[in-house]
């Protein structure tokens, strides 16, 4: 059998985490009147973050408290991986495109994150040319475990 695609997450899979994730969900609930600690928040890592806060809040993603703490989160994470110090790919993971490239294998990027956030991400590390595909949570009808994600890098 031969591959023509690998797919991995982005935060802590291919992108540096240093924190900021559940430091900006932690923050953005907290303003919201919600305090949760940091450990919290990680179990949660991979889901789309409009249900992880609706899971937090022990809500639906319906919940009108969801989308403001959401919007909350998104704006200090789109600052936090254009301007703060510590993003960057983790150690082996551009060896690794250029390793799947020499075989022919095409690259897909898959993340919990909204679409604004990973094209962040993806520009700040100048990884346009580098992968082939990305796809967020709210590209498709259901994030992770659904299969959406990878059937649409797939396509």
């Amino acid at each position: 059998m031969r591959y023509r695609l690998a797919v991995l997450d982005i935060a802590g899979t291919t992108v540096a985490d240093p924190g900021l994730v559940a430091h900006a969900f932690a923050e953005a609930m907290a303003v919201a009147g919600h305090a949760i600690e940091v450990e919290d928040v990680r179990p949660l890592m991979g889901y789309p973050k409009p249900q992880a806060i609706a899971r937090l809040l022990g809500a639906t993603v319906d919940d009108p408290r969801v989308a403001p703490i959401h919007a909350d989160f998104v704006a200090r994470m789109l600052e936090c991986y254009r301007h703060a110090p510590g993003i960057a790919p983790l150690p082996g993971a551009e060896a690794l495109f250029d390793t799947l490239r020499a075989h022919g294998i095409r690259i897909g990027l898959d993340t919990g994150f909204s679409r604004d956030i990973a094209e962040a991400i993806i520009a700040r590390l100048g990884w346009h040319d580098r992968i082939d595909a990305f796809v967020a949570s709210d590209d498709v009808p259901a994030g992770r475990p659904a299969p959406y994600m990878i059937q649409a890098l797939m396509q």
